[in-house]
């Protein structure tokens, strides 16, 4: 799989690290400096001195985040080990005494500030409760920039978290590079099948598109049956919240749309239809559950963005999945062809019922692209009819519409 690095300000639904402050990043006993961190990330050979510093750099900034008495400084310490997580040199060996290092430092030093965060969130006073959160949050981001074998049963943990920023973090670290590729070695093979077990508890617990991609990612194919099993949850789950309304930030199902239909394509599965065809299929039905949130709800749409149908950011992330998720299907179809062009983002121009209509059928119906190249319908098999928006919403909506109408028209 393609490497997923962790970046400064990764955007996770609505959470974003808070405002920056300024903290001295000195120890007080003489301990490395965030400069000379960066100094030693830089070197392609490392003493025991250098490790040495490292210990004392991850150490202090815990002895900090623990000082914190907002959330601005705790999000600063955050952002500080988080940047300092990796080696900058191109050697490998270094890279790895680096990250282990630094790893088991971090492995050391959190557990105490994880459990204050966790007494915190239970406190009354909200300013209380609010660090505590940030504390948890700092936890989830430092372990998943490490990127190191050594932290995977905190990772694990982490995902039981009762807060779902928490677990996206967590589910995120368990989806990186090195991460992967340890459980992926057959020797740990009882390591992944924990992991596996710990990523569906957490997806039943979890709702946020973004968290149940990273999950999907974690999975993998740690275990090619339980990892399809778990992805199709997974993609089951975001298609229940579009059949009942209750969706939200549709645009993070594009990038668990794209993560599917990736998987669909390697190798492993692509030869194993039966495998091939349920992710496919479980791509097809959230597809359909976008598609349809968006016909019916720019048929009602109004200006009034407090009526929950279509507003500017739904109706922007839902045209962006149509478009896309088109082209991925369309190309993962035709593979050694040479793809149409997109329908959908002709339709897209004047999105009338027929246009749409039309641009839907030639993709996803029985005699459509994708059934074409894989079958994935039985034969008495048919998309379950997507259901209205509550009448509730409905009537306010058509109410909406027409007093527009009566203010433009002066009826």
């Amino acid at each position: 799989m393609r490497r997923r690095e962790i970046k400064g300000s990764i955007r996770a639904g609505t959470w974003l690290l808070a405002p920056l402050a300024i903290l001295a990043a000195v120890s007080a006993a003489g301990g490395a400096s965030r400069a000379e961190i960066d100094r030693i990330r830089n070197l392609s050979v490392l003493t025991e001195d250098h490790l040495n510093l490292i210990n004392q750099f991850v150490e202090e900034q815990f002895r900090l985040l623990a000082a914190v008495t907002d959330a601005a400084a705790a999000s600063e310490v955050t952002k500080d080990l988080a940047e300092t997580a990796q080696s900058s040199t191109r050697e490998t060996a270094t890279q790895r005494s680096y990250s282990d290092r630094y790893s088991r430092a971090v492995k050391n030093a959190y557990g105490p500030i994880y459990q204050r965060s966790l007494q915190m969130r239970q406190d009354p006073d909200e300013s209380v409760q609010n660090l505590g959160m940030q504390m948890a949050l700092a936890t989830g981001v430092i372990l998943a920039a490490a990127d190191n074998p050594v932290l995977i049963d905190d990772l694990a943990a982490l995902l039981k978290d009762p807060a779902e920023i928490v677990r996206y973090w967590a589910a995120k670290g368990l989806a990186q590079t090195e991460v992967l590729g340890f459980l992926a070695n057959e020797e740990n093979a009882n390591l992944a099948t924990t992991v596996l077990t710990a990523l569906d508890q957490a997806a039943d617990q979890s709702d946020s598109g973004a968290t149940l991609a990273q999950i999907a990612m974690a999975a993998d194919l740690l275990n090619a049956n339980r990892s399809v099993e778990l992805i199709d949850k997974c993609l089951r789950k975001r298609m229940d919240q579009y059949r009942g309304w209750t969706v939200q930030e549709e645009w993070t199902d594009m990038e668990l749309i794209t993560y599917v239909v990736t998987v669909a394509g390697q190798e492993a599965i692509y030869r194993q239809p039966e495998l091939r065809n349920r992710l496919i299929l479980g791509v097809v039905e959230l597809y359909h559950a976008a598609y349809e949130r968006y016909r019916i709800g720019l048929h009602f749409k109004t200006d009034d963005t407090t009526v929950d149908l279509l507003n500017e950011q739904s109706q922007s992330a839902l045209e962006t999945i149509l478009i896309e998720g088109e082209r991925l299907l369309i190309n993962l179809a035709t593979r050694e062809i040479p793809p149409p062009g997109s329908r959908f983002q002709a339709a897209l121009k004047e999105p009338t019922p027929k246009r749409l209509s039309t641009a839907y059928d030639l993709l996803l119906s029985k005699t459509g692209a994708v059934n074409r190249a894989f079958q994935i319908y039985s034969e008495n098999y048919s998309l379950n009819p997507f259901p209205n928006p509550p009448p509730k919403i409905i009537e306010r909506a058509l109410n909406l519409q027409t007093l527009e109408k009566n203010l433009i028209t002066g009826e």
